[in-house]
């Protein structure tokens, strides 16, 4: 599989793309049809998060209508990001500041499966570096699992998180075929995602600044 790779600006200490004023969010609106894509392709309820002053947005979500979403999942993902798939997609591309900026205000439980260790989730990250995806099974809500994936720009930019969410027992039966799903339909949205981002650059393996 192929490894994370990637890189924003770093600006105010907080996680930014490599763009400027509403470009995120346009590229957030551009990319809402690779959520759907997601969606029609597996039937499990997907997400897309873009970043915004040091933050995870979730801008889009797709689903059939009755499947719940994660308890206690709002709009953004802050201090739980070490708990959730798409979190670790962005943690994984940090520099070491801003990971330990990160892992310094504590790693707060959220169920007995929440990663609490700043060695567990070193390595946990490791793997997601180089998987190319990023897993939680369990550990933001009991029987709710997630399969995340980054997008990326021509530039090798991070441009949002792509993931999807499921039940335990599906994710223990399915989740190399989900996980192949999402990182597909993530590669596959680099035009989308390269839209007013400029010629592409030879440089494609910078990390990420922080997230707050």
């Amino acid at each position: 599989m192929a490894p994370l790779r990637g890189g924003t600006r770093r600006s105010g200490g907080h996680l930014r793309g490599h763009h400027r004023g509403d470009h995120a969010g346009n590229r957030g609106f551009r990319l809402t049809g690779t959520v759907d894509e997601l969606f029609l392709r597996t039937r499990k309820r997907s997400y897309l998060g873009v970043v915004r002053a040091g933050r995870i947005e979730i801008t889009t979500f797709r689903g059939r209508q009755g499947v719940p979403r994660i308890p206690g999942l709002g709009n953004e993902i802050r201090d739980n990001a070490h708990a959730l798939a798409m979190g670790k997609v962005v943690l994984a591309l940090l520099d070491s500041t801003g990971l330990a900026r990160y892992v310094a205000r504590g790693l707060k439980s959220f169920t007995p499966h929440t990663i609490t260790s700043p060695q567990e989730l070193a390595a946990e990250l490791e793997r997601v570096r180089a998987d190319g995806f990023a897993v939680d099974r369990e550990e933001m809500a009991e029987n709710f699992c997630c399969i995340a994936a980054p997008i990326f720009d021509q530039r090798g930019h991070f441009v949002a998180a792509l993931g999807m969410s499921v039940t335990a027992t599906v994710f223990d039966a399915e989740v190399e075929r989900l996980a192949d799903a999402v990182m597909q339909v993530a590669a596959g949205a680099v035009e989308a995602a390269s839209e007013q981002a400029g010629p592409p650059r030879r440089e494609r393996h910078r990390r990420l600044a922080s997230v707050s």
